[in-house]
C-alpha cells in the first residue's frame, strides 16, 4: 500500500469528521480548513492530498508548483497571498490553485475575476505562501 492510500484510508480522516469540522467552523465562523487542520491530526500536504482526493481535485506538492509560473496579471500577489491563492500557466492552460475547497466564495470570485477558462487544483496552504513568497 502506498504511503497516499495509507493517508488517505486512515479511519481518523473520513468524511464524517470533514462534516463535523465543517459544521464547526459554521458555528464558530471560522473557516473550515482551519477546524480541520486542527482536529484531523495530518499535515499540511497530507491534508491537502485528502482533500484532492474527496473534492476531485488534481493536488500539487511543492516541487510540481514550483515548476508553474504565476499569472500575476491576472491576480496579484497581495490578492493571492490574502486569499490563499495562485493562478499559474500550466500546459493545458490557466490553473486555479487554491488551499480552501470550502470557501465556495474564492471559486466565485476567480471565476468573476478571470474570464479564461480556470483548471482547478489544490495545494497546500504552506505550499502557496512559500510560492509567492519566491515570486514576489
Amino acid at each position: 500500500m502506498s504511503a497516499v492510500s495509507t493517508i488517505i484510508n486512515q479511519p481518523k480522516t473520513d468524511e464524517a469528521q470533514i462534516s463535523a469540522a465543517v459544521a464547526r467552523a459554521n458555528v464558530e465562523g471560522r473557516p473550515a480548513l482551519d477546524v480541520l487542520e486542527e482536529t484531523c491530526g495530518l499535515g499540511p500536504h497530507e491534508l491537502a492530498l485528502l482533500l484532492g482526493r474527496l473534492f476531485d481535485y488534481r493536488c500539487l506538492g511543492s516541487s510540481e508548483l514550483n515548476a508553474l509560473e504565476p499569472s500575476f496579471n491576472l491576480l496579484s500577489p497581495a490578492e493571492a497571498r490574502r486569499r490563499h491563492c495562485v493562478v499559474v500557466n500550466g500546459s493545458e492552460g490557466l490553473i486555479a490553485v487554491i488551499a480552501d475547497p470550502f470557501d465556495s466564495d474564492l471559486r466565485a470570485w476567480l471565476e468573476v475575476r478571470i474570464s479564461a477558462t480556470l483548471q482547478w487544483s489544490i495545494a497546500a496552504r504552506t505550499d502557496i505562501q512559500a510560492f509567492l513568497s519566491r515570486h514576489e
